[in-house]
């Protein structure tokens, strides 16, 4: 290389970290003036807001799966209890009955059934 070229290597060099330094001087100082108006705390809300929205959006799309695995658990818990032979009145007052009373009962019977036929079966416990 020659000296006229070193040169005008450095004379451009200078020239972009002159530009580079105009630049930051400008960020800054509108980064000042964003402070001073509390725009800081506008960006928080923006960003809760696109937050909740998102999650709503996850919510919606999630509804299908959802609905999916409750019915699979009802269609479940159904064909298990006929299995381990629960009254079918046992069910229908534990869900209908008028009082919540009764309907504590029939749910705390077939809870027992439902434990006594599992430890019958040798699934219980110690």
């Amino acid at each position: 290389m020659t000296q006229k070229e070193l040169e005008q290597k450095v004379i451009d060099a200078e020239g972009r970290v002159a530009k580079r330094e105009a630049v930051l001087k400008k960020h800054n100082s509108q980064l000042a003036k964003m402070i001073k108006k509390g725009a800081d705390r506008f960006d928080i809300s923006i960003k809760r807001e696109d937050i909740k929205s998102a999650t709503s959006k996850l919510a919606e799309a999630l509804k299908p799966v959802i609905n999916a695995v409750l019915s699979a658990l009802k269609k479940l818990w159904k064909v298990s209890t006929k299995a381990i032979g629960v009254p079918p009145k046992w069910l229908h007052l534990a869900a209908h009955a008028k009082k919540a009373r009764t309907r504590k009962k029939y749910r705390n019977r077939i809870r027992r059934y439902v434990f006594e036929a599992l430890a019958a079966e040798g699934g219980g416990g110690p």
